[in-house]
């Protein structure tokens, strides 16, 4: 009986421990969705230039309100100036270089940790921890709901891995609170989150006094004001109860009369007070608005995680589906967006054989989402041309999502917040494609048709006796065939291949591998932005398929190099090999003594961005050629291609000249060559031999010399020297004489 007691008791001790340090994470919330701000919807509208210096003293007020929030026991709010009175133990949990992070790193760590430890405790214990539970569920508080709700998906996850009989058990205490989750996910007004309640979150109380206090002050000097005579009486504005909307709408619709309009100076007084007043809470009731959807998206999400891991669905879907899939699309941290993209698959593994079932709309969703990204999937109307392509950077890999940007052009702040915000939806469907493939692993398309009919929905599988298509005229066939299609929507197919390839189970990597000779025809399309798109795929699904994928390359890529009929096929190889130079790095050393012989050739093209992609492609493969000695030959080439002696040669040559053989004149020189006359003409017709160019060059000033040793050695009909010397007009007569013949 003691030891009972006193394990209670100690349990009990450290749960406290453990919420009371959760709680104290709250403190640093404000500080992490701060960031948001880049996010505002809210649209400040402009003033007249006499105004200027109130919006300026508005923004400064604005940017030194840095007041945090934490709540005790009770719930009530206490403000910390720069966290200047938060207890150290808080502060020391703060490690690496982005404090937001670690807190939600800590938080999410520490929530599993508890639903751990919960789960192992005897069901006699399992009510010393559902009472703290259900009051931080409960209570008004975003982030006591946040850390709730994770620990209850860690404490079902865990129990239904080890112990599937006591989920039953749990569910059984868990009955109250399983309707008020599902009353919290019928809340989707973010303004009143808490089912019967008018209360904001808790978190957000200070800033809402701030926004009515604010609201209170320009009516009252709208009051104050000649010019508002009556206005406000118009208004029928209640701030005790003001809406983040309201205020917004009644900021944005005050229109203050102009300069010449106004009879006195101190009426211009008023009015520029008026104006910093107006755009202070256009400030405040701003920033309040996303902070609150922001917040509202991550517990909502949450708590609908909870659902679906207790598997109590309601028998409509919509409150549990909405929220996820808002963090899919819009949660900004990536810890808290995989817990939704998790349960966004638990539950899509839920609902298979459920009739009728949303997976088919959910998948096809997801689908969109990961083009939303303009930095990854490219965009047909933007990248029209190689030129674009330079200008962005394109071809560096890592560097994309950045500010680089077209020559002459300037990114706007509404064009930087849709990048994040395609990024972040790209992310989250493509964390939903990875938990998906490991929930289904190899019945993946089998119990999701729907995601292999987006998969091929223009790319078309092909099935040969190997998995590859028997030459390269059947790629360039492919590739014609989507020629008629629309450039975007082709792109878009192309990119979803290339989100859910890393993630495929083995068994179903054969079928990925049927659509790769569709996307290689697609390297040699005619829009530049499909070439780029064909040639990123390819190089992600190389990283997990190396083998099989490049094999494919020196098969029917290679060719493409030297296919002077098509420009288009010779720009998308060269875009092709400089991403699997970057991507694959080391991984490339085997495959490239195969590479460096046709990249070289490429070097004089007549096409200046292939010469540019060859040209830096080559140079990152030659320093791995000392590393392919002796590596043994990469499986599955054609014995046409395992066997070329002659690229062995050249490579051996190109390495080390001394092992160029001599070569032998075909005419009769009245000298016999020293050795180092002869290495000079071996390395010219090295040169030849594989259709490279150079230029034998001697020192200045010996010109006359050469043609004297030329005519005294060499018969005039094998060979006739000509001085180019002289004043500019005396080489344009001289030039006349180049086509006589030498």
């Amino acid at each position: 009986m003691h030891c009972r007691l006193y394990f209670r008791t100690y349990f009990w001790s450290q749960m406290m421990i453990f919420f009371s340090l959760l709680k104290g994470l709250g403190n640093f919330y404000f500080s992490a969705l701060r960031r948001t701000l880049n996010m505002l919807q809210v649209a400040l509208p402009r003033g007249n230039r006499s105004r200027a210096a109130a919006k300026i003293r508005s923004a400064r007020l604005e940017h030194e309100y840095t007041t945090m929030i934490s709540f005790g026991s009770t719930g009530e709010s206490i403000s910390h100036e720069k966290h200047s009175d938060v207890p150290s133990i808080f502060s020391n949990i703060i490690v690496g270089s982005d404090p937001d992070k670690s807190v939600t790193h800590t938080r999410v760590l520490t929530s599993m940790a508890l639903g751990l430890f919960a789960s192992k405790l005897p069901v006699s214990s399992w009510q010393v921890v559902l009472s703290p539970l259900a009051n931080h569920l409960m209570s008004l508080s975003g982030v006591q709901r946040q850390v709730a709700s994770m620990i209850i998906v860690s404490w079902f996850k865990d129990l239904r891995g080890r112990d599937p009989v006591s989920v039953g058990t749990l569910l059984a205490f868990l009955s109250s609170l399983k309707e008020w989750l599902v009353d919290l996910l019928t809340c989707s007004d973010p303004a009143l989150p808490t089912k019967g309640s008018v209360l904001p979150y808790s978190e957000l109380s200070r800033t809402y006094t701030k926004m009515r206090n604010e609201a209170n002050n320009l009516l009252h000097l709208i009051d104050s004001c000649a010019a508002f005579k009556d206005y406000s009486s118009s208004l029928n504005l209640n701030t005790d109860v003001l809406t983040v909307d309201d205020a917004i709408n009644f900021a944005s619709k005050l229109l203050l009369p102009s300069e010449s309009d106004i009879p006195s100076e101190t009426e211009n007084i008023f009015l520029n007070n008026i104006e910093s007043a107006k755009q202070g809470l256009l400030s405040t009731s701003g920033y309040l608005k996303c902070v609150q959807n922001n917040l509202h998206v991550t517990v909502c999400s949450l708590v609908a995680s909870a659902v679906v891991w207790m598997s109590c669905l309601p028998s409509k879907l919509n409150p549990v589906i909405l929220p996820l899939m808002a963090a899919i699309k819009r949660e900004q941290e990536e810890v808290l967006q995989d817990k939704a993209a998790d349960a966004l698959a638990e539950l899509i593994f839920s609902c298979i054989g459920r009739k009728p079932g949303p997976n088919d709309k959910l998948t096809k969703n997801l689908c969109t989402l990961t083009c939303t990204d303009a930095s990854e999937t490219p965009q047909a109307a933007i990248i029209n041309s190689m030129q674009v392509i330079e200008d962005q950077n394109l071809l560096s890999i890592g560097k994309r999502f950045s500010s680089h940007r077209s020559r002459g052009h300037t990114t706007s702040g509404g064009d930087e917040r849709s990048k994040m915000e395609g990024f972040i939806s790209r992310r989250g469907s493509e964390l939903a494609f990875k938990h998906l493939c490991v929930k289904f692993g190899p019945s993946l398309f089998e119990n999701l048709p729907k995601l292999w009919d987006c998969l091929t929905e223009f790319l078309r599988p092909v099935k040969t006796e190997d998995g590859i298509p028997e030459d390269d005229a059947s790629i360039a066939q492919l590739g014609r065939s989507y020629e008629d299609k629309d450039p975007q929507s082709l792109i878009n197919n192309i990119q979803v291949v290339r989100s859910i390839s890393p993630h495929l189970a083995e068994p179903l990597r054969p079928q990925l591998l049927n659509l790769l000779p569709s996307i290689l025809g697609c390297v040699r399309h005619p829009h530049v932005a499909v070439r780029l798109a064909a040639a990123r795929c390819i190089t992600s699904m190389a990283k997990s398929l190396t083998d099989d994928v490049m094999v494919l390359v020196i098969e029917n890529v290679i060719p493409m190099l030297s296919d002077l009929s098509s420009v288009c096929a010779r720009q998308g190889a060269g875009i092709l090999l400089s991403l699997l130079v970057q991507g694959l790095a080391v991984e490339l050393v085997p495959y490239a003594p195969f590479l460096v012989v046709p990249l070289l050739k490429c070097m004089s093209d007549p096409d200046g961005s292939v010469r540019q992609t060859v040209t830096h492609s080559f140079a990152a493969l030659v320093p791995l050629l000392p590393l392919s000695r002796g590596a043994s030959l990469p499986c599955g080439l054609s014995e046409r291609l395992s066997s070329s002696a002659e690229d062995v040669q050249f490579l051996e040559q190109l390495l080390d000249n001394t092992q160029i053989d001599d070569f032998k004149l075909n005419i009769d020189l009245n000298v016999e060559l020293r050795r180092y006359q002869q290495e000079g003409i071996n390395w010219l017709a090295f040169l030849r031999r594989f259709k490279l160019h150079g230029i034998l060059c001697d020192d200045m000033g010996l010109v006359a010399h050469w043609e004297y040793e030329i005519e005294k050695y060499i018969d005039s009909s094998i060979l006739k020297p000509l001085q180019y010397v002289g004043s500019s007009q005396d080489r344009v007569t001289l030039r006349s004489q180049f086509d006589k013949g030498i």
